[in-house]
């Protein structure tokens, strides 16, 4: 069933009885922003899985009706969207594409994780990589506890980094 719905942060794309579709405009080409999202929105047990494309500004949620009714999801997802809608100011952003002379050799480090409790320490883990300018992708996977980067940086300076966020990283 298509909808028209719409407020300020997000519009209703498709919704069904356990799942919707919404367009939610601060989420396009912001990955950051869409873990984010998604770390608090896995963190309600009602709700299964979600999926962005933030190339497409667009969020999947599949949720229990029972346990969260779709006004209480609408709601949930206002606030949160409230709360990190506005872009970043100009400066910002200019100095977020400053582009970083990487030098040496691009490196593919392979390692475990201890200490993750839940799929969003990965995220957490996995963002906080990927804001380093010198990692070109950087994955971790909670289930395996194994995490991938690519970049200019050595398994110390990783290791270094995920150590400063409270977790524990070996080679694998």
């Amino acid at each position: 069933m298509l909808q028209s719905q719409k407020n300020n942060h997000f519009n209703i794309l498709e919704q069904q009885s356990n799942s919707v579709s919404v367009v939610v405009p601060s989420l396009y080409n912001d990955k950051e922003r869409a873990a984010i999202l998604k770390i608090i929105l896995l963190k309600r047990s009602s709700i299964e899985s979600v999926q962005i494309a933030v190339e497409h500004n667009l969020a999947a949620i599949k949720f229990d009706p029972e346990q969260l009714p779709i006004d209480e999801l609408f709601n949930v997802l206002h606030i949160v969207l409230e709360n990190f809608s506005e872009k970043p100011s100009k400066k910002a952003d200019q100095e977020k594409n400053v582009p970083v002379k990487n030098e040496g050799v691009v490196q593919r480090v392979v390692f475990s994780v201890e200490g993750m409790s839940c799929p969003s320490c990965a995220l957490y883990i996995e963002m906080t990589l990927a804001r380093d300018k010198k990692i070109i992708n950087a994955s971790v996977d909670f289930k395996s506890a194994k995490g991938v980067v690519i970049g200019f940086r050595s398994f110390s300076e990783i290791l270094g980094v995920i150590d400063e966020h409270g977790y524990k990283a070996c080679k694998d």
